[in-house]
């Protein structure tokens, strides 16, 4: 039986304990979870930031090697190397046909489609965005895996399921940032340093860091940035404008925090024609305000993106071939690993800002 990390009460510790796991489904894939990266997301749902039933098991950026697939699985098979996507895609709805699978209506509630397969005790367990990648093996859909280079490190590409694409696909697939753009991001964690190195491989002139913590800031300029500011500074948005061309604005200023004052001063710093993007989840509690007027006479966009605006499917593989080609950043993304056993204090460590990135490193 497998071992799992169970969320039986929320700001609570996970208790590590056997699991039983149903029978593979005509669409599902047993995977082997070698390595699961431990996401801001899984935080906000221990501590209820957002809706999730428990018990439950967290972790959704997940990557591993399949052992075995349902009898309608055609797409990957046993000894493949698999990356989870907790963005699942149908291939059918509008947004797939469309070529924006990053929207399938899949994705709108994947945790009540996974709250059968995983039990202790007599008692179902969910698993968190359809994933539960805090366990030694997990069932996913099989439109919830994409198949990798076997050559790639597991405990690098687990990065790539959520971190990695969503920050990556930020800047080129989002923005579309172009040569010679400049550019802000708010917040150097794991999204954050992955929307800057896009940048930087994207060709933009400025890239600016912002965020509370020196450290962060020194890792954001090992990754592309070339200024960092203070988020606490005053006046924040008229000191971003002033690195600018003729003072001008940004053309680029990404939230990748989740915090409507952040995406005020966002909006503050952009030029006319320039783009807020939003990457960071805010509570739904939390409204934004900002001027009609200045985004009417300016012509500001807002603009929204989840997953990174890409194609999973199509994007890992690209982001891998990066990575063997030296051009993206992936092992100095992870600050440390952990065994199962420590998933509890990687959680802290998370909490309290001390890792880019903890990896959770299966025996």
């Amino acid at each position: 039986m497998p071992r799992a990390a169970v969320v039986y009460q929320k700001d609570q510790p996970m208790k590590i304990e056997e699991v039983s796991l149903r029978p593979v489904a005509e669409h599902e894939v047993l995977v082997r979870v070698k390595a699961c990266g431990v996401c801001h997301s899984d935080l906000s749902a221990l501590n209820e930031f957002f809706a999730c039933p428990t018990p439950v098991i967290l972790g959704h950026e997940a990557a591993g090697i399949v052992e075995q697939v349902g009898s309608a699985v055609s797409r990957v098979a046993p000894g493949d190397s698999v990356v989870a996507a907790w963005s699942p895609a149908c291939g059918q709805c509008r947004f797939c046909k469309r070529g924006r699978p990053h929207l399938c209506n899949l994705a709108d509630d994947p945790i009540s489609r996974a709250m059968d397969r995983v039990s202790a005790g007599g008692q179902t367990i969910a698993q968190f965005l359809g994933v539960g990648g805090f366990c030694e093996q997990t069932i996913l859909a099989d439109n919830a895996v994409v198949k990798i280079d076997p050559a790639m490190p597991l405990d690098r590409a687990a990065l790539l399921g959520c971190a990695v694409i969503t920050g990556y696909g930020a800047a080129r697939y989002a923005a579309q940032v172009q040569e010679g753009d400049e550019v802000a991001v708010f917040g150097c964690g794991g999204i954050g340093l992955n929307i800057i190195q896009s940048a930087r491989l994207q060709g933009a002139s400025l890239i600016v860091a912002i965020d509370l913590d020196d450290a962060k800031l020194e890792l954001a300029r090992r990754f592309g940035a070339t200024h960092t500011l203070r988020g606490d500074g005053a006046d924040l948005h008229k000191a971003l404008r002033g690195l600018t061309r003729e003072r001008a604005g940004l053309d680029f200023a990404f939230d990748a925090v989740g915090n409507v004052e952040i995406a005020r001063a966002g909006f503050l710093s952009i030029a006319k024609g320039g783009e807020l993007v939003l990457v960071g989840l805010a509570h739904m509690k939390d409204k934004l305000s900002l001027s009609q007027i200045a985004a009417v006479t300016q012509e500001k966009v807002i603009r929204g993106t989840t997953n990174g605006s890409t194609d999973t499917w199509k994007t890992l593989p690209e982001l891998i071939r990066l990575y063997q080609d030296r051009k993206l950043m992936l092992d100095e993304l992870v600050t440390r690993t952990y065994p199962l056993d420590e998933v509890n204090q990687a959680m802290d460590d998370l909490r309290s800002g001390r890792n880019a990135r903890g990896v959770i490193v299966m025996e």
